[in-house]
């Protein structure tokens, strides 16, 4: 496909905000390259570990299956094995660029598909990346660029498919679902979607071998980390999973009775906004195409998969990152309809036109709220990244190589420093995600792990585990705290010795970093 004009136009105009978002972000962190969140180390340390020593864990001490995207393990380790730590912590926000450079190629060909005007097409396509929060997802540093090009993919491949039936179209369809699922679980609702409008378009073949093909690679990833004594699917998932189970009685429930989308709707409107529009111009398209066309297909799977999303799974997430697919896609979907929309608004009753116009103003007013929300972020959460994980990484890595740690933030921890983790929070230490499960977290319990496991440090945001008692069986060494948080989970992040026979060299060593090291910004407190 030959390159267009609203493709060169979008892609230059999203390499100049994530070039001016990256000067601004290097201003605030003294010229430290740093990511948006810490989730991006974690996969990061996989994929290291994984090319360094052929382990799939967050440290070379024990496995653990900490990230939900294993294809971006795969595609990381990849440069993994020709380049060091300093290296390789650039290729994520690299790789988020070239594909959402890619996702734009492919929407342009979307938009051409459906018969949208060439001369606004570069407008749809930076409205749509905007929306979507590109430049922040770049900082985010993790799987949802990849995420929104294949599910631009797969709009499309499901698109000739219903059009054409050829073998070829289900053929690209099947292999960009294996893709999908691969790189995110959650693409299942996209997949299904798509499914269900090529059934209603009698392509019933492509319409079983595409979500079959998309659970080959995921039953065999499966079927390994059983083998390894793991969970069948990433961690990630399973406490999602337990969580749902432990606030909505099931998973199933949550579906049935809303409670996804309800919370859906209070911490992501504009996705609401966004479906609604979806409807009316899927209503609008289908009177005015006919019911079997590329538009009114699009519509349909689009509005499919944001639906199945919005009552499957909670979109809560850093820098709205659970639900950047969607609006991409949504916004690239509605492309096709405005003008008709508007021209037949045009000859309504003046009143009707009036709720036309309005309800179209609403839905651009929530989609640049979105924007706005998505892009002012990342500049202060690559600060408070660098701030307080980045730190606490540096502290470790110079001070407790090779020894035992507690901790709940473990990706900068992980990727940065060698040290013999115990993940209190689960995502890689399969016993605490156990005695969740099982509801039986115990301070006795956790600190049973902590003596097998010999850990001499913990490193906590201290109101997360004050079932542990802290302060009583442990000896608090110092603390840490940053301002004008944007991204962190707490402002305060608390040392705690569990060594009596280690205090004396931790309160040495956490001291003179805090006095030496330490970003001024940071105020920190040693309690002798």
């Amino acid at each position: 496909m030959p390159i267009k004009k609203p493709f060169i136009i979008s892609i230059v105009l999203m390499g100049f905000a994530t070039t001016f978002m990256l000067a601004a972000s290097l201003c605030a962190t003294g010229g430290e390259f740093t990511y948006a969140m810490d989730d991006a180390y974690i996969h990061l340390a996989i994929a290291k570990n994984l090319a360094d020593y052929g382990l799939w864990g967050v440290n070379r001490f024990a496995e653990s299956s900490a990230s939900s995207s294993p294809l971006w393990i795969f595609i990381l380790s990849f440069f993994g094995l020709f380049m060091d730590r300093g290296t390789l912590v650039h290729v994520p926000f690299t790789l988020n660029f070239i594909f959402q450079a890619a996702a734009l190629f492919f929407a342009s060909g979307t938009l051409e598909r459906i018969g949208a005007d060439e001369k606004k097409s570069g407008i749809h396509l930076v409205l749509a990346a905007a929306a979507a929060g590109f430049p922040a997802l770049t900082f985010v540093g993790m799987e949802h660029s990849l995420q929104i090009a294949l599910c631009v993919m797969l709009l499309n491949a499901t698109i000739d498919h219903a059009d054409s039936g050829s073998r070829e179209s289900a053929i690209r369809l099947s292999l960009v679902s294996a893709l999908l699922l691969f790189a995110r679980y959650d693409s299942v609702f996209i997949i299904a979607s798509c499914a269900i409008v090529l059934l209603f378009n009698k392509r019933f073949f492509a319409a079983a071998a595409a979500p079959l093909a998309a659970m080959a690679p995921v039953f065999v990833f499966g079927a390994l980390s059983v083998a390894g004594g793991h969970y069948f699917v990433p961690t990630p998932i399973v406490r999602k999973m337990i969580s749902s189970v432990t606030h909505h009685n099931s998973t199933l429930f949550s579906f049935l009775a809303g409670t996804n989308a309800f919370y859906n709707m209070k911490t992501d409107p504009g996705i609401f906004a966004l479906i609604a529009a979806c409807l009316a111009a899927l209503i609008f398209a289908a009177k005015r195409f006919g019911k079997s066309t590329g538009p009114v297909n699009l519509l349909a799977a689009c509005l499919g998969a944001a639906l199945l999303h919005v009552f499957g799974s909670e979109l809560s997430g850093g820098l709205f990152r659970y639900s950047a697919y969607i609006v991409f896609v949504c916004v690239i979907a509605l492309s096709g309809a405005p003008e008709g929309l508007m021209t037949t608004a045009a000859r309504l009753h003046s009143l009707k036109r009036t709720a036309v116009v309005a309800f179209a103003a609403a839905v651009s007013l929530c989609l640049a709220w979105r924007a706005l929300q998505v892009t002012g972020i990342p500049v202060f959460a690559t600060k408070n990244i660098r701030q307080q994980q980045m730190q606490i990484a540096l502290y470790l890595r110079d001070n407790m190589a090779g020894r035992g740690v507690a901790a709940n933030d473990i990706g900068a921890i992980s990727y940065f420093s060698d040290v013999r983790l115990l993940d209190l929070v689960g995502l890689a230490s399969d016993e605490i995600t156990e005695l969740n499960r099982d509801h039986a977290f115990s301070a006795d319990r956790v600190f049973s792990l902590i003596k097998r496991d010999g850990v001499e440090l913990a490193v906590v945001y201290e109101n997360w585990f004050k079932y542990l008692e802290l302060p009583v069986r442990g000896i608090r060494v110092a603390e840490w705290e940053i301002g004008n948080n944007k991204i962190c989970s707490s402002e305060k992040v608390s040392f705690f010795c569990l060594d009596k026979k280690r205090l004396s060299e931790h309160l040495r060593t956490i001291e003179d970093f805090s006095k030496n090291k330490l970003p001024k910004d940071v105020s920190w407190k040693i309690f002798k």
